[in-house]
């Protein structure tokens, strides 16, 4: 079974499609549990906070962002909790409903509960004391943020009862509480459903139904029937053990693609009381046809340093990479890749903060980004992506198949690069091979696009070496490790956690 992609978050043009791409995490994904403690010593699991009915407000912020701190004073979020929060934990006298839990957490890993009493201490500046009048309870973790991939401050999230998450943004008091009833509730005692389909959705071959159920139901739900309706058909009879909310995925199964392909897939359960939420539709399409030459052309905006893309294989190992882009804004950059073999790809770009190359929403001009496969005379067998710059997005995607050997490239001069352990607390190895000899440098980004390590290692012989990588001085975070051999550029991305 040959498989390219296993999820999706909207289709924006012809096999290009819109991914999370482990960045800020989209409307309807499912919140990650999280057990933290408060400044007051206070222990909090989301999820039971959830299972009790609680709809959750999160608010995440960095004690220097002055946005996040004139939303803070705006007493929203105050309000939200004292009107609406747990009983016993806010004013008792004001409080109405009992039915909303909040938090802030400051997110980012270089400040510190100084910051949050609002010290400056030299080190990282801070707008105010945000402790003092806060009722809420406030958490100092770098490691939940980045659970949550945070891209930008603040973020508001609101997670319902069933674990959805989605960005609240900086609304009033009455415009969050009023949200809380779009959230679903469990009140039926057999409730089985369908929150998303998760399986593959562009593919060389066959493709693998995968879903994600939820039970909504007040008692445990045991088994289920699994239907995928449409172009194609399949039948799976679900068995387990799901408790109110809980979720599982499930494997329906596979089936071949040969065009693109549109299938319902629908969960029935004996005495299921609400049909409405029992279905979702998925759409799988066929690789584009290409060659094992890629060109990638990308206009920049005015934040390169937040551009980087990758070719994976079939296993999700990285075969080609570029970027980030640092001090190349507004500029057209060409760079041709060769894949090693037929077979099957993605192709993936990357915008850190999330905007995508949508320049113009900022005062600046749009970007763009194509990427074509080369025949053997040069000019484009196939274009596999096109994006004008018009849309936000963390990451693009566009699956292809090689079929022909176009301009074989030399050998390669630089593969199986890993870095470990990732995440990292202060020191990595980095190991790559060179399959000639090659003149080799390394550099690490910070997502700022700075450079926090630069070595030249000079010419190396063909062979495998390790480089220890020692981040110790560097703040939480991701980093973009640029490991260089003969103009190749190889990009990998490592997490440094504190």
């Amino acid at each position: 079974m040959k498989k390219v992609l296993h999820a999706v978050a909207g289709i924006f043009a012809a096999l290009t499609l819109s991914i999370s791409a482990e960045a800020q995490l989209a409307n309807g994904s499912i919140a990650p549990d999280f057990t933290l403690t408060d400044l007051d010593g206070n222990s909090h699991t989301l999820y039971d906070y959830l299972n009790d009915g609680y709809t959750v407000f999160i608010d995440f912020s960095a004690t220097w962002c002055a946005p996040c701190w004139s939303y803070h004073n705006s007493g929203a979020l105050e309000d939200l909790y004292t009107e609406h929060g747990p009983a016993g934990m806010a004013n008792v006298d004001m409080n109405t409903t009992d039915d909303v839990m909040v938090f802030f957490i400051e997110g980012d890993p270089a400040t510190t509960i100084g910051n949050l009493n609002g010290v400056n201490d030299g080190n990282t500046p801070t707008q105010g004391n945000w402790v003092a009048g806060t009722p809420y309870p406030i958490i100092n973790d770098d490691n939940i943020a980045a659970a949550y991939a945070i891209g930008y401050w603040p973020t508001i999230y609101k997670i319902c009862p069933n674990r959805i998450l989605s960005e609240a943004g900086q609304e009033n008091t009455g415009n969050h509480y009023a949200s809380v009833d779009d959230c679903p509730i469990a009140s039926q005692p057999t409730d089985a459903s369908v929150l998303s389909y998760t399986g593959d959705i562009i593919t060389c071959d066959e493709a693998e139904v995968r879903i994600n159920i939820q039970n909504m139901g007040l008692t445990t739900l045991t088994s289920a029937t699994i239907e995928v309706t449409g172009d194609a058909t399949l039948s799976y009879n679900w068995s387990g053990s799901l408790d109110t909310y809980e979720i599982a995925e499930i494997v329906v199964g596979d089936v071949t693609v040969t065009d693109v392909t549109n299938i319902e897939v629908s969960i029935v359960a004996a005495g299921d009381a609400n049909a409405s939420n029992n279905g979702v539709d998925g759409t799988i399409y066929p690789a584009a046809d290409a060659t094992t030459h890629i060109r990638v052309v990308i206009g920049t905006d005015n934040w390169p340093e937040e551009n980087t893309w990758e070719i994976t294989n079939e296993m999700g190992n990285v075969v080609a990479s570029g970027g980030p882009y640092a001090g190349q804004a507004l500029s057209t950059i060409t760079e041709d890749r060769w894949v090693p073999s037929t077979g099957c790809y993605n192709f993936t770009f990357y915008d850190l903060f999330g905007d995508g190359l949508y320049g113009s929403q900022w005062g600046s001009i749009n970007g763009s980004i194509t990427v074509t496969a080369i025949d053997g005379g040069g000019a484009t067998y196939n274009t596999l992506m096109s994006y004008n710059g018009s849309y936000n997005f963390f990451g693009l995607l566009a699956g292809f198949e090689s079929t022909s050997v176009v301009g074989v490239e030399e050998v390669q001069a630089v593969a199986g690069v890993q870095i470990y352990p990732n995440p990292a607390t202060d020191v990595a190895t980095v190991t790559y091979g060179l399959g000639e000899a090659s003149k080799v440098t390394l550099t690490v980004y910070n997502m700022l696009g700075e450079v926090v390590v630069a070595e030249d290692f000079g010419t190396q012989g063909a062979g495998n070496y390790n480089y220890i990588l020692d981040l110790g001085a560097e703040n939480a975070g991701i980093y973009f490790v640029n490991l260089t051999a003969n103009d190749r550029v190889i990009t990998k991305k490592v997490t440094l956690t504190k």
